[in-house]
């Protein structure tokens, strides 16, 4: 087979995304066909129970792409049902599989992810054996940071470390120009063929290291990234693995990127870091966030120690005495490097144009998580007003919240509210403890003049709840 494999982008490209389509070659058919729920990535290569749906189901042209394109699965092209000869002809001049002995060998994967199709090596995810410049395909943090990122429209974004250009190629939707930038050759040649797959053509990709080389008079509204984010002694794994401190890829990011924002612009990161106060998990990016003149709000969604962290990453190693020893190796490092545990989470900057920077942290679950639908620019928003005191007198709930209610019937047949909750139904899942008369004092504008404890409790959850963006302003919608 073609060794360390890149696929090759022509004119048929359009041609072959349209085969794709009319075979069911989507995410949506994919996920139904081998029941994987949408809260989950799409299975690893020989992933067994997938592999087992389809011998059990309907044998027709999708189950033999979902085996080779999907699974890594080889097939023999002149079996019945089998993809048609002219899908065959393209997808081996895209080096996409490879024609040998009368067999089709998969090259790449390729895998739907929403509404793309992506390029991606096609390794198992869960192996020991993944080669340095593997492009990775789109897992977990792929999807929560996709889910996060604000679809607001803006003229120029930016992806740093871009992989497979799966994030870049969702801000094309939005933007009217996108620059995915990697360090690796192979990622931006994977992103550049995925772009033309696509038909994408506002997002170019380049080769950088962080931002090196970008031009600084040439500001991103929108920055995004999901860098190397584990902090470990690993070194082998460009796209997954990271010392920590300062040279920390993530760090490096914070660091670096927010002089390439507009004076309005979001900075919007997926990482993780060590923390050395447990009272403040988020204290090493606050640091970062002072240094680069930077309001920033952090969603930290886990906290893990030392050894559950070790043991987390190297499960896949298959046998407990390598799993030991690789394990060990890493808690040996965290000794040295005095980390006790790590964090996990979304780092959001905003230039602070000047003024004293504020900086808030949010514990945070991903469970249940939507699309973001512009709830972080409400978020920064309203945290900039609060810090500036311009917290809106004629608050109103969010066109995107529901109202969960407890109720209790009476005797007589009448319904009382005994608990309401009001939560978001947009990004992250924020739901606060709100009960029918205090959000109706909360939006009713109530004078706060006054000390009395029922205004100051009253005038403590308007803020609450208009810094997570469970009611705005009129000012702001």
């Amino acid at each position: 087979m073609t060794p360390n494999p890149t696929p090759c982008h022509g004119g048929r490209l359009p041609h072959l995304r349209a085969e794709l389509a009319a075979a069911r070659y989507d995410e949506a058919a994919i996920r139904d066909r081998l029941a994987v729920p949408a809260a989950s990535p799409l299975p690893p290569v020989g992933h067994a129970l997938s592999l087992a749906r389809l011998a059990l189901g309907e044998q027709d042209t999708q189950s033999e792409l979902i085996r080779l394109l999907l699974l890594g699965q080889p097939i023999r092209p002149g079996g019945t049902p089998r993809p048609s000869t002219e899908l065959v002809d393209m997808l081996t001049s895209a080096r996409l599989v490879e024609h040998s002995g009368g067999i089709l060998h998969p090259l790449v994967r390729l895998t739907p992810f929403h509404d793309l199709l992506l390029a991606v090596d096609h390794h198992n995810e869960d192996s020991a054996e993944v080669k340095p410049d593997a492009v990775e395909n789109p897992h977990l943090p792929t999807e929560v940071l996709a889910r996060l990122i604000p679809r607001e429209s803006v003229d120029r974004s930016l992806d740093i470390g871009t992989g497979s250009g799966v994030h870049a190629l969702q801000l094309a939707s939005h933007s009217n120009t996108v620059l995915g930038v990697d360090v690796s050759p192979r990622a931006v040649a994977f992103a550049q063929f995925n772009a033309a797959l696509n038909g994408i053509t506002t997002a170019r990709f380049d080769m950088a290291d962080v931002v090196s080389g970008l031009d600084r008079e040439q500001p991103f509204n929108l920055i995004v990234s999901n860098p190397p984010y584990l902090v470990s002694p690993e070194t082998s794994v460009v796209y997954r693995d990271g010392p920590s401190e300062s040279t920390h890829v993530g760090t490096r990011v914070l660091s670096e990127a927010p002089a390439l924002l507009t004076h309005d612009g979001l900075l919007v990161c997926l990482t993780s870091w060590s923390v050395s106060d447990p009272s403040d998990p988020a204290r090493e990016i606050r640091g970062v966030a002072d240094r680069a003149g930077c309001n920033a709000v952090v969603f930290v969604y886990a906290i893990r120690s030392g050894p559950d962290d070790a043991l987390r990453w190297n499960a896949h190693r298959g046998e407990p005495h390598q799993i030991q020893q690789a394990a060990q190796r890493w808690m040996d490092f965290y000794q040295q490097q005095e980390i006790g545990e790590l964090a996990y989470g979304v780092v959001v900057f905003t230039p602070s144009r000047g003024q004293r920077p504020w900086f808030r942290t949010e514990r945070v679950t991903l469970r249940g998580q939507e699309f973001d639908r512009g709830q972080l620019r409400d978020i920064v928003s309203a945290l900039d007003r609060v810090h500036r005191r311009h917290v809106p007198g004629d608050l109103r709930p969010h066109a995107d919240h529901e109202i969960e209610s407890i109720s209790k019937i009476g005797k007589d047949g009448t319904r009382t509210v005994r608990e309401q909750v009001l939560r978001s139904t947009r990004g992250m899942r924020f739901a606060v403890d709100c009960g029918p008369q205090l959000l109706k004092a909360i939006t009713s504008g109530t004078d706060r003049s006054t000390s009395d404890p029922a205004t100051e409790v009253i005038a403590t959850m308007r803020r609450r709840l208009y810094e997570l963006g469970l009611v705005i302003g009129g000012a702001d919608g």
